[in-house]
């Protein structure tokens, strides 16, 4: 890839950072009431575009760094969706709004995250409440297991006369 400078070159990488979001909320998305085998191919897909997200940051920190100061702090507040008070031209307006979105869909990935969240401790606690019963009715049958053997035939009354 040529190498990317000044905005044009952070607007390419947060585009890329904006792709890789919409990737990571489809793995997400395939959670939901998924089974065992899926989660784990989604988790394991998530961490790798966790890892590509941290390398498109770095990325653009690189990028930025090579800035005059001005230009570098304006791109800086951009990215972090700070408030900038100086007239933006196209290009710096076009980086506000893929950072905008950048923001909302990490927060829609947050939410369902959330929800995943609460299906899983759901289901943990379905679980150990169905183990606690198990427990319960292998005790049961090991009780009655051991009433009845031996005893239902009165054998053991007669050895005793």
């Amino acid at each position: 890839m040529a190498e990317l400078r000044g905005c044009e070159g952070v607007i390419t990488i947060f585009k890329q950072i904006y792709e890789t979001l919409q990737e990571y909320e489809k793995q997400t998305d395939a959670m939901s009431n998924a089974d065992l085998e899926t989660l784990q191919q989604a988790l394991f897909v998530r961490n790798e575009l966790i890892a590509k997200l941290e390398e498109l940051r770095q990325q653009a920190e690189g990028v930025m760094e090579l800035e005059m100061p001005e230009e570098r702090q304006l791109l800086n507040d951009l990215t972090h969706g700070s408030y900038v008070s100086v007239p933006l031209d196209e290009q710096h307006k076009e980086l506000q709004l893929i950072q905008r979105n950048v923001t909302v869909i990490k927060q829609r990935i947050v939410d369902k995250d959330k929800v995943i969240s609460e299906q899983f401790k759901s289901q943990h606690m379905d679980s150990r409440r169905e183990l606690e019963q198990l427990k319960m009715t292998r005790q049961k049958i090991g009780y009655y297991n051991s009433a009845v053997v031996g005893r239902a035939t009165g054998q053991s009354l007669n050895k005793n006369l």
